[in-house]
């Protein structure tokens, strides 16, 4: 400024000064280096392969969980027809004391195995012989034995036997006959079902019981 106003600017002495103080990079007269094209490529994410990764530890899981499960409900089904063949053998011996015992391990096995027959089955059995051994001959406990064997398809036999049982705790002879007539039709050399028919017909009167 000061003796230089007014005057035009000096461009290249401000350009100089201006590199000078590394402010201004002049142009080179050389060609840029340009880097490689495989310097320059860009990198990549593989989320396809952590995708793929997390698939199959997802099926792997699935797969591990449904096996489990398996395993868990066929022990469940094993221990539920442990505990019925163990009720049918009190059940025979037919004392109060393991009919009682029979039925405890029937509902253990009905709460471990809900959709197995032979529970149902055998509980029927388990209650007929009860209310046949009751000196005041009540059968009304039998109600709900009958109506679980009727809705998950109990042995015939067994729920003719039953429905015989409860006719004649209610004083109906004709529908005890009936009944009893059925369950021999069902099974015929079935022990439980010949005790059970046998127990009724002397209550019946039938001189052949």
């Amino acid at each position: 400024l000061g003796e230089d106003a007014g005057q035009p600017e000096d461009v290249d002495r401000l350009l100089s000064m201006l590199a000078h103080e590394g402010i201004f990079e002049p142009p080179s007269s050389e060609a840029g280096a340009w880097a490689p094209a495989k310097e320059a490529r860009t990198e990549k994410t593989r989320v396809g392969v952590w995708f793929a990764l997390a698939w199959v530890l997802a099926l792997g899981g699935a797969g591990g969980g449904y096996y489990g499960w398996t395993r868990w409900v066929e022990h469940r089904h094993a221990e539920a027809a442990r505990l019925t063949a163990l009720a049918r053998t009190e059940a025979r011996r037919g004392d109060h004391e393991r009919l009682v015992d029979a039925e405890r391990h029937l509902r253990e096995a009905r709460d471990l195995d809900s959709h197995a027959t032979d529970g149902p089955t055998l509980l029927l059995f388990v209650h007929a012989q009860r209310a046949l051994e009751d000196g005041a001959f009540d059968v009304g406990f039998m109600a709900p034995s009958i109506s679980r064997g009727e809705r998950v398809h109990a042995d015939e036999g067994y729920l003719a036997a039953a429905r015989a049982v409860v006719a004649l705790g209610g004083d109906d002879l004709t529908g005890a006959r009936t009944n009893v007539e059925a369950a021999l039709a069902a099974a015929p050399d079935d022990a439980a079902i010949l005790y059970v028919v046998g127990r009724c017909e002397q209550r019946l009167g039938e001189d052949d019981a």
